[in-house]
C-alpha cells in the first residue's frame, strides 16, 4: 500500500505534456496561413502586372502613345509576358511604329512584391525595332524617346534590362533614303529607373563602314528638359571596319578609346590602325596608324576633330578639322588642316600612284586644307584641296627625266665637276588645287646647278598623266641639254632663246604617263604659261 502511493505521484500523461509546443506550432501554421491568405488576397487586389498596368508605366516613361495586343502574368518567376508593343508616332500615326518590340518579358521576385516594392530583378526585349528620326526638326533636337524623372512615373525600377538582337535604323532628312542600320548583338543595361547613372554594356555591328563595335560605361543621369546634358563616360572598340565601304580608300580599321562628357559633347580619346591601307585603284598598300582627340555631338552626329596624328611609311600628317552633317543631303562633309614637318614625298605619290616606283624622292614640308563634301562619287573625285609644299634634298628616279635635266645642270656647269645626276634636284616649291581629281600645280619652281626652273600645269589624279609647261634659265648651252636630232635642231634654234647676260631662257614642256614622263624643248611655253595663269 505504501509503496502504491509512492508510485502514484511518478506517472505521467505523455499527450498532455505534449500538448504546449503542439499548440505553438498550431498557432504558428495558423497565423502564417492567415498570412499567406491575406497577402494572397492583397496582390490579387493589387497585383502589379497588368496590362494597363504596363500601358500607363510605359507612356508615363516615353511620353508616347502604347498598345499591346496580347499579354498575360506569370507566377513563377512572379511578372508578366506581353506581345507586340508598339510605340506610336507623335505624327504620321499611319506609319510604322517609333519602337516595335515583338516580345517583353518582365521578372520580380515575391520578396519585393510583400514589401511592395516597384521594382524589377530582370525585363527582357525580344525582337525589339527602333527608328530613329533624323537628329532635328525644323532646326530643332528631336530625341527619340524622352524619359521622365522619377518624380514624374510611378518610379519603377529594373535591375537589368536584355535587348539582344535588337536592330535601329536611322533616318536621314531624305525619306526616300535608305535608313543606316545598325544591329545589336547584344545590350544589358542595369539600374534603370531609379534616376541615376546607368551602367551599361553593348556589342554592335555597324553596316558602313561594316564592323564591330563593342562599348561598356555609365550613361545618365537622364536630363528630360536637356537631353543633351545628360552626362556619360566608359570605353569602346571598333573592329574589323572595311573601310572600302567609304568608295575610294581601302583598309581594315580597328579602333580603341575612352570617352567622357555629356551627349552633346563627348571628349573622345582613342587610336586606330588601319591594315592594307591604299587609295582605291594603287597597288600601295600600308600600315597606317592614328591618334586622335576628338569632340562628339551626340545630338546631331557631328564631330569635332582637335588634335589628331597619323603616321605611314616615313610620313607623319598633323590635322584638325571637323566632320559634320548638312541639311537635306546624305552622309557628312569632311573638313581639314592638314601639316607635315617631317615628311616624305616618295609617301605621298604612293597615295596616289600605282608605278613601282615614285618619280621623285626628297623630304617635303606641306601645309593645306582638305575639304570632301557628302555624295556618292569616288573619293578622290569628290576631294577639293588646296595648299602649299616643298621639297628639299630632291632626286628624280626617272631615268630619263632626271638624265634631261642632268644635261641641262651640266651645260651650265663647265668647268666644274658634274655632280651625280641623283643629286641635282633641290629646292622646290609649289602650290596645289586639287578638285575633280585634277591637281593644278602653280608656282613650281625647283633649282639644279646652273639652272632654275618655273612651271605650272596638271597632274590628273584619275589616269596619272602629267601636263606641265616651264621656263627653264641656264647659262650653258641649250645644245648640250639633248642628243641626236634635237641637239642638231637646237643648235639652229640657239640665237632665238632670250639671253640675259648670257643666260639662256628655255621654254620645256613635262608630259605623259606616270613612270613615262618625257622633257621637251617647247618654245611656246612662255605663252601657255602665261594662259594657264589667267
Amino acid at each position: 500500500m505504501s509503496t502504491s502511493a509512492v508510485e502514484t505521484p511518478a506517472r505521467s500523461n505523455p499527450g498532455r505534456a505534449a500538448t504546449g509546443p503542439r499548440r505553438w506550432i498550431l498557432a504558428t501554421v495558423v497565423v502564417l496561413t492567415g498570412l499567406c491568405i491575406f497577402y494572397a488576397i492583397v496582390l490579387t487586389i493589387f497585383w502589379p502586372f497588368t496590362k494597363q498596368a504596363l500601358i500607363d508605366t510605359l507612356q508615363e516613361s516615353t511620353l508616347r502613345t502604347v498598345t499591346v495586343q496580347s499579354f498575360h502574368s506569370t507566377y513563377f518567376p512572379p511578372g508578366c509576358v506581353a506581345e507586340n508593343i508598339a510605340f506610336e508616332r507623335h505624327v504620321h500615326k499611319n506609319k510604322p511604329p517609333i519602337i516595335f518590340i515583338s516580345k517583353l518579358q518582365a521578372e520580380a521576385t515575391y520578396f519585393t512584391l510583400l514589401t511592395f516594392q516597384h521594382d524589377l530583378s530582370v525585363v527582357r526585349l525580344l525582337g525589339m525595332h527602333v527608328t530613329v528620326p533624323p537628329a532635328e526638326v525644323n532646326g530643332k533636337p528631336n530625341p527619340i524617346m524622352p524619359l521622365n524623372s522619377k518624380s514624374q512615373g510611378r518610379g519603377i525600377s529594373i535591375g537589368t534590362i536584355l535587348a539582344d538582337g535588337a536592330t535601329l535604323d536611322l533616318m536621314w532628312s531624305d525619306p526616300n533614303e535608305r535608313p543606316y542600320r545598325i544591329a545589336v548583338d547584344r545590350l544589358a543595361i542595369h539600374s534603370v529607373g531609379r534616376n541615376t547613372s546607368i551602367p551599361y554594356r553593348v556589342d554592335l555591328k555597324l553596316e558602313d563602314p561594316p564592323g564591330a563595335v563593342h562599348s561598356e560605361g555609365v550613361f545618365g543621369p537622364w536630363n528630360p528638359q536637356d537631353p543633351g546634358r545628360s552626362p556619360m563616360h566608359g570605353s569602346y572598340s571598333y573592329t574589323g571596319a572595311n573601310l572600302a565601304a567609304l568608295k575610294g580608300v581601302v583598309g581594315i580599321l580597328n579602333s580603341h578609346g575612352s570617352f567622357t562628357g555629356t551627349l552633346k559633347e563627348v571628349q573622345v580619346k582613342g587610336k586606330a590602325d588601319v591594315s592594307n591601307f591604299k587609295v582605291a585603284d594603287t597597288a600601295h598598300a600600308r600600315a597606317l596608324n592614328a591618334s586622335y582627340d576628338a569632340t562628339i555631338d551626340g545630338v546631331h552626329g557631328n564631330v569635332l576633330l582637335e588634335d589628331v596624328t597619323a603616321q605611314f611609311d616615313g610620313t607623319t600628317v598633323d590635322a584638325k578639322g571637323s566632320i559634320t552633317g548638312e541639311e537635306e543631303k546624305k552622309g557628312k562633309r569632311i573638313s581639314l588642316e592638314l601639316s607635315s614637318d617631317d615628311g616624305r614625298i616618295e609617301d605621298l605619290v604612293r597615295l596616289f600612284a600605282s608605278a613601282p616606283r615614285s618619280p621623285m624622292t626628297g623630304r617635303i614640308v606641306f601645309r593645306g586644307k582638305l575639304n570632301i563634301p557628302p555624295g556618292d562619287g569616288n573619293f578622290v573625285e569628290r576631294m577639293n584641296l588646296l595648299g602649299s609644299f616643298g621639297i628639299t634634298s630632291g632626286r628624280f628616279t626617272d631615268r630619263e627625266l632626271e638624265e634631261d635635266i642632268s644635261r641641262l645642270s651640266h651645260s651650265g656647269s663647265k668647268g666644274k665637276e658634274k655632280e651625280k645626276p641623283v643629286d641635282v634636284l633641290s629646292d622646290l616649291k609649289a602650290r596645289i588645287r586639287a578638285t575633280k581629281g585634277i591637281a593644278h600645280l602653280t608656282q613650281v619652281s625647283f633649282s639644279v646647278p646652273g639652272a632654275h626652273a618655273d612651271l605650272d600645269g596638271t597632274y590628273n589624279l584619275m589616269n596619272y598623266t602629267t601636263d606641265m609647261y616651264g621656263l627653264l634659265t641656264t647659262q650653258g648651252s641649250v645644245s648640250d641639254a639633248t642628243t641626236g636630232f634635237k641637239s642638231f635642231a637646237l643648235k639652229v634654234m640657239t640665237p632665238f632663246f632670250k639671253k640675259r647676260h648670257h643666260v639662256k631662257i628655255v621654254g620645256f614642256k613635262l608630259s605623259g604617263k606616270y613612270g613615262h614622263t618625257n622633257m621637251n624643248v617647247d618654245l611656246d611655253a612662255a605663252s601657255e604659261m602665261r594662259k594657264r595663269s589667267q
